[in-house]
């Protein structure tokens, strides 16, 4: 900053290098135009001159590579700028990709997750169904089971009431049987005849 600051100064504000370099060229224009001198010039003169000019170049020269060295500069940090501002827009634009692939990576998860939750639903749903199905045939056997049942028992009662009838009767025979021997004299027991029958 120190040396933009003297530079644009040196640029806008006469110096003594100025002042002796105006000295100089109105000299020249004098002595192009013939008039005389009150003083003749000597080589000694005729030296300073060269010499002025020498430290003018020189001054010149110096500033030039003032300025050349602060544009350089300049440019050194224009190009870091640029580099420093390319970099930031890579790192957003891979920031954003990045980003943008976890959140499609994580939507994909959450579908996916969603297609099995959905999937075992109805695994599930149709195994409720058929247990449920299983379940009905089951009561329908066990009722038609209880039906046979029922039945069965019926049927026994029925076998032994008649097995009951039918010993009821043959006992009634057997007595009979037993008093006819007895009245006719036999000696067939009433055991006898049971046996027989």
């Amino acid at each position: 900053m120190t040396s933009v600051n003297s530079v644009r100064c040196s640029s806008s504000c006469p110096s003594n290098d100025e002042s002796t370099t105006s000295n100089i060229q109105e000299l020249i224009q004098k002595l192009h135009s013939g008039l005389e001198m009150k003083e003749p010039l000597t080589d000694m003169r005729i030296s300073d001159i060269m010499d002025v000019y020498e430290q003018k170049l020189s001054a010149l020269a110096s500033k030039e590579t003032r300025l050349q060295d602060l544009l350089e500069a300049k440019a050194v940090a224009l190009a870091q700028a640029d580099r420093l501002m390319a970099q930031y827009r890579c790192q957003r634009a891979q920031a954003e990709s990045e980003k943008m692939k976890v959140l499609e990576e994580k939507l994909k998860a959450q579908q996916k997750e969603k297609a099995d939750m959905e999937q075992t639903i109805d695994v599930l749903r149709k195994e409720l169904s058929k247990t449920e199905q299983a379940r009905k045939e089951l009561s329908i056997k066990a009722s038609s089971l209880e039906v046979q049942k029922s039945q069965l028992e019926g049927r026994l009662e029925e076998k032994e009431a008649l097995v009951k009838l039918q010993k009821e009767e043959l006992n009634k025979h057997s007595n009979m049987i037993a008093m006819i021997h007895s009245l006719s004299g036999g000696k067939l027991s009433a055991e006898t005849v049971n046996l027989t029958l």
